[in-house]
């Protein structure tokens, strides 16, 4: 038996490639096979609303309702701990933390407001996000990297992140997270100066601004022209490249080297030890390189 959630198709798609078409019909039957009173993240597993999957589902459901989105963004405010970040997944009976999904979080009232008009709604979540943000300012190093943060610091399921985690050193100092951290910040400085308090707008303008600067410095590798995901500069990946691309901190006019056979098609067997990214991180990969003008290439 299925149910799924009244999410109706508004416009037509047609493409000249066949295999578009099957994409299309695929991630539609996804998207509604995964939106009941909440998102899920698969229909047949754990069947819960996580944040990384849930922020991909609603920028979906934006192209038809806002319902589910608004119904999330809602719940996983409501999961937020006495520390002040998000749970990974709500509602839920049992306690869980991703530490970045809280940052994702963060993305997901950006979303919003970059998809609707309703200025109140984003304004009754900004002390969410300044909760979220300041818990992650404690937790950076001197030297402007994320610390080894407590719970569960997942990116991807990939095959050398172990348990979705990416490389770090005995303090922490992961490039990807500090990233996710940086387009975290950019996010709450545009809500802050539209709707919001403008000092704090320019505090995280200028804190983002300073530990892209770090990240450049600490962990760019010149001979292969790529950013690495600890300043140890022993292990590359997608993720923080393709990251890097979209924030600007790998400059505009080395993007499209790293977006191409040096960025979107990395595999350790081509470079060493280079990770891809799996279905959780395509998005900025498609963001990156739309960023880099490159955005005709994201089939080929």
């Amino acid at each position: 038996m299925q149910f799924v959630a009244g999410l109706s198709i508004l416009q037509a798609f047609t493409a000249s490639d066949p295999e578009l078409a099957k994409i299309w019909k695929v991630g539609w039957r996804t998207a509604r096979l995964c939106a009941h009173d909440t998102y899920m993240d698969t229909p047949y597993w754990e069947r819960l609303q996580y944040v990384g999957n849930t922020r991909l589902q609603a920028l979906v459901s934006y192209a038809v309702a806002d319902r589910l989105a608004r119904q999330a963004i809602d719940a996983i405010d409501d999961s937020r701990i006495p520390d002040g970040i998000t749970q990974s997944r709500y509602p839920s009976q049992l306690p869980h933390m991703i530490t970045a999904f809280s940052l994702m979080w963060v993305g997901m009232v950006h979303d919003f407001w970059m998809h609707r008009d309703d200025p109140e709604y984003v304004r009754r979540h900004l002390p969410a996000t300044r909760t979220v943000l300041d818990w992650f300012i404690q937790h950076q190093r001197a030297d402007g990297l994320l610390d080894r943060v407590p719970w569960w610091p997942f990116v991807d399921w990939t095959d050398d992140f172990e348990s979705g985690v990416p490389p770090q050193e005995t303090d922490g100092g992961s490039a990807p997270m500090t990233l996710q951290f940086i387009e975290a910040l950019r996010n709450a400085a545009e809500l802050e100066r539209h709707f919001g308090d403008t000092a704090r707008a320019q505090m995280y303008a200028t804190r983002a601004d300073r530990t892209a600067g770090i990240i450049r410095t600490l962990c760019w590798n010149e001979k292969l022209g790529l950013i690495a995901d600890t300043r140890g500069q022993s292990h590359f990946s997608q993720h923080t490249n393709s990251l890097a691309v979209w924030l600007d901190v790998i400059p505009p006019e080395q993007q499209k080297p790293v977006m191409g056979a040096r960025g979107r098609r990395l595999t350790r067997n081509e470079r060493g030890d280079v990770q891809n990214q799996l279905l959780l991180s395509v998005l900025y990969v498609a963001r990156a390189l739309e960023h880099a003008g490159m955005a005709d290439q994201y089939l080929t």
